[in-house]
Protein backbone atom coordinates (compact mmCIF):
# COMPACT_ATOMS: atom_id res chain seq x y z
CA UNK A 1 0.00 0.00 0.00
CA UNK A 2 2.83 2.28 1.02
CA UNK A 3 6.18 2.53 -1.22
CA UNK A 4 8.63 -0.24 -0.46
CA UNK A 5 11.25 1.66 0.76
CA UNK A 6 11.58 5.38 2.01
CA UNK A 7 10.05 7.16 5.03
CA UNK A 8 6.13 7.34 5.61
CA UNK A 9 5.15 11.09 5.12
CA UNK A 10 2.36 12.24 8.00
CA UNK A 11 -0.80 11.15 6.00
CA UNK A 12 0.35 7.54 5.60
CA UNK A 13 1.37 7.23 9.26
CA UNK A 14 -2.05 8.35 10.20
CA UNK A 15 -3.26 5.62 7.72
CA UNK A 16 -0.93 3.19 9.37
CA UNK A 17 -1.52 3.99 12.63
CA UNK A 18 -5.85 4.59 12.90
CA UNK A 19 -5.72 0.88 10.92
CA UNK A 20 -3.64 -0.43 13.58
CA UNK A 21 -6.11 1.01 16.06
CA UNK A 22 -8.96 -0.24 13.93
CA UNK A 23 -7.63 -3.80 13.82
CA UNK A 24 -7.00 -4.00 17.76
CA UNK A 25 -10.69 -2.24 18.76
CA UNK A 26 -12.06 -5.10 15.81
CA UNK A 27 -10.27 -8.30 17.88
CA UNK A 28 -11.43 -6.47 21.06
CA UNK A 29 -7.59 -5.91 22.21
CA UNK A 30 -8.80 -2.37 23.71
CA UNK A 31 -9.92 -1.32 27.03
CA UNK A 32 -13.13 -1.58 28.02
CA UNK A 33 -13.68 2.12 27.43
CA UNK A 34 -13.88 1.97 23.66
CA UNK A 35 -15.98 -1.35 23.81
CA UNK A 36 -19.28 1.00 22.27
CA UNK A 37 -16.90 3.58 20.55
CA UNK A 38 -17.81 1.91 16.92
CA UNK A 39 -20.89 0.46 15.21
CA UNK A 40 -20.89 -2.15 13.05
CA UNK A 41 -23.51 -1.13 9.79
CA UNK A 42 -25.07 -4.37 10.38
CA UNK A 43 -26.25 -3.43 14.15
CA UNK A 44 -28.02 -0.55 12.64
CA UNK A 45 -29.38 -1.28 10.09
CA UNK A 46 -31.91 -4.38 9.88
CA UNK A 47 -31.04 -5.28 5.72
CA UNK A 48 -28.11 -6.70 4.27
CA UNK A 49 -26.09 -4.35 2.35
CA UNK A 50 -22.53 -4.88 0.99
CA UNK A 51 -21.24 -2.77 3.60
CA UNK A 52 -22.69 -4.56 6.29
CA UNK A 53 -19.67 -5.53 8.46
CA UNK A 54 -18.29 -2.27 7.51
CA UNK A 55 -18.15 0.58 10.49
CA UNK A 56 -20.79 3.34 10.48
CA UNK A 57 -19.72 6.95 10.63
CA UNK A 58 -20.87 10.05 12.66
CA UNK A 59 -21.82 12.54 11.19
CA UNK A 60 -19.46 15.63 11.99
CA UNK A 61 -19.60 19.22 10.88
CA UNK A 62 -16.23 21.02 11.58
CA UNK A 63 -12.54 19.49 10.21
CA UNK A 64 -11.78 19.41 13.81
CA UNK A 65 -14.69 16.24 14.44
CA UNK A 66 -14.03 15.13 11.04
CA UNK A 67 -10.19 14.22 11.57
CA UNK A 68 -10.97 12.59 14.80
CA UNK A 69 -10.33 8.89 15.54
CA UNK A 70 -14.34 8.40 16.10
CA UNK A 71 -14.87 9.79 12.64
CA UNK A 72 -11.45 9.07 10.67
CA UNK A 73 -11.35 5.48 11.79
CA UNK A 74 -14.02 4.02 10.28
CA UNK A 75 -13.49 5.98 7.12
CA UNK A 76 -9.98 4.93 6.91
CA UNK A 77 -10.52 1.19 7.92
CA UNK A 78 -13.69 0.93 5.49
CA UNK A 79 -11.18 2.09 2.72
CA UNK A 80 -8.75 -0.21 3.25
CA UNK A 81 -8.18 -3.08 0.16
CA UNK A 82 -10.07 -6.22 1.41
CA UNK A 83 -6.52 -7.93 2.03
CA UNK A 84 -5.25 -5.52 4.62
CA UNK A 85 -8.71 -5.35 6.23
CA UNK A 86 -8.86 -9.14 6.36
CA UNK A 87 -5.65 -9.40 8.03
CA UNK A 88 -5.82 -12.23 10.62
CA UNK A 89 -3.29 -10.66 13.33
CA UNK A 90 -1.76 -7.31 14.02
CA UNK A 91 1.86 -9.01 12.18
CA UNK A 92 0.11 -9.69 9.06
CA UNK A 93 -1.71 -6.59 9.11
CA UNK A 94 1.93 -4.66 9.30
CA UNK A 95 3.41 -7.10 6.56
CA UNK A 96 0.49 -5.96 4.34
CA UNK A 97 1.63 -2.39 4.21
CA UNK A 98 4.82 -2.84 4.24
CA UNK A 99 4.90 -5.53 0.87
CA UNK A 100 2.11 -4.56 -1.73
Amino acid sequence: MFQKHGILNIDQIKIFQTSEFMFSFNQGQLPNAFYNYFEVVSEVRSHFTRTANDETTDFSCTNTRRFSLKIDGPNIRNNLPADIRGASNLHLLKGSYEHP
